[in-house]
């Protein structure tokens, strides 16, 4: 499959998906033996759109910001062996 097959493949999912909501972001990646090859689509409201994967991207960072910490970790030097 090409990468224009690819992304065809994604507007065309993309587009079903849309009818049922009111916008769609699909991100893809595929590694091939290569760098990393990266893929989207995105149907319906840009602004909603934007505004979702930027919602989505700000909390995932949040949850791994939040789980590097360790449980116990308080503002004493200890942090300095965690391995953080």
């Amino acid at each position: 499959m090409t990468d224009k097959q690819r992304h065809a493949l994604l507007i065309k999912h993309a587009s079903a998906i849309v009818e049922h909501f009111d916008s769609v972001q699909i991100l893809a990646t595929r590694e091939d033996g290569g760098p990393t090859q990266s893929y989207a689509a995105g149907r319906g409201n840009y602004y909603a759109r934007r505004g979702s994967v930027e919602e989505w991207l700000t909390r995932e960072q949040e949850e791994t910001r939040v789980d590097v910490w360790p449980e116990d970790f308080d503002s004493g030097e200890d942090w300095k062996g965690a391995g953080i």
